[in-house]
């Protein structure tokens, strides 16, 4: 599909949610397969929801995916690594087909696992969470997880399908051309710099009300709150190098060309904005085994381990939330959002 075509299709679905609400049928997933996690990164928005939580056994997992015809799967948590039947899970999806991706910060993995990992024949990308030079990133996500993470990278004979993803923020900025140049000299070919979603008390508790008046859960905590928030930091990337056999790719790209909407918070008010994961139509699926339209709301609409995805897809319920979000040019909570787009 090229670009023209590609494009006008999501006007025609952009269109479609506006007026219905209705969305085509899911051929990808995110699946949060926990919500534990071994590290406590300093910017984590799930910090709140830490507490030990059910988890889809794998039976569950083989029950729901049995019904589903999809195309790829993307595996979250917390940290999938945590899980001790990761493995299996794996192995699951693998002999399904589907193209699979997940996010690790590669602290866990061990090298029974990389030789897991290096037979898979479905292993598409493999997104390794590291947030600068190793003092800043140990400073960011803990003690030795930098080692750690880089010892996976170098020893896994997988490079072609590591990306290196990494938070932007104040205190790793402006070290950012040294962190790349490491990240070239240990031959990775791919990293994502991303835009933190952080935001003021005063802005966060206004985005919440706007939330709760539209009816939306409000169960999205402050986790994402910054005592002292100067987004301003990003103009620092102004002076990002180029650097050669690797690609950098600024996620989200909306905010590369016009650094003042992050920095403002405002992009919403500019201009018309979708966002790419409702419009793609994305199914997600929470650690519980629930339909999500949105991670950072909290809105559920049905369990797949009680109702099937056409009942709960289209219900009536996801249909009006969905016209919601676009009927009001997304809330003001998405303006710093990874999954945003200009129409």
């Amino acid at each position: 599909m090229n670009d023209r075509v590609r494009s006008k299709s999501k006007v025609l679905q952009l269109n479609s949610i506006r007026t219905s609400g209705q969305s085509l049928s899911p051929k990808r997933c995110t699946l949060y397969l926990t919500m534990t996690c071994n590290l406590n990164c300093k910017m984590c928005f799930q910090k709140s929801q830490r507490a030990f939580k059910p988890e889809l056994s794998l039976d569950k997992i083989i029950k729901i995916f049995n019904n589903l015809k999809l195309d790829s799967i993307f595996l979250v948590g917390g940290e999938i690594f945590t899980r001790k039947d990761i493995l299996e899970i794996l192995n699951y999806f693998d002999e399904q087909g589907l193209k699979i991706s997940f996010i690790t910060n590669a602290t866990l993995i061990d090298d029974i696992t990389i030789q897991f990992l290096r037979q898979m024949k479905n292993l598409e990308t493999i997104y390794v969470s590291l947030d600068g030079i190793e003092k800043i990133n140990d400073d960011i996500r803990g003690k030795k997880s930098y080692e750690k993470a880089v010892n996976f990278i170098k020893n896994s004979n997988l490079k072609d399908k590591i990306h290196v993803n990494t938070v932007l923020m104040e205190s790793n900025t402006s070290h950012i051309n040294e962190f790349i140049q490491e990240l070239v000299n240990i031959e990775v070919k791919h990293i994502t710099l991303q835009y933190q979603m952080a935001y003021t008390k005063e802005h966060f508790d206004g985005s919440i009300m706007e939330i709760e008046k539209n009816r939306f859960s409000n169960r999205f905590r402050n986790d994402c709150v910054l005592k002292s928030f100067k987004p301003e930091y990003i103009t620092m990337l102004d002076k990002l190098k180029r650097f050669s056999n690797i690609e950098i790719e600024m996620f989200p790209a909306v905010f590369k060309n016009d650094v003042n909407s992050y920095i403002e918070c405002n992009l919403s008010k500019k201009t018309e904005i979708f966002c790419r994961d409702i419009t793609d139509g994305v199914l997600k699926i929470n650690h519980k085994g629930e339909v999500m339209l949105c991670e950072a709301m909290h809105n559920t609409y049905g369990s797949l381990l009680e109702q099937s995805l056409i009942e709960i897809w289209n219900s009536e319920k996801m249909k009006t939330d969905r016209k919601i979000l676009y009927e009001n040019n997304l809330f003001s909570l998405c303006n710093r959002c990874c999954s945003i787009e200009k129409v």
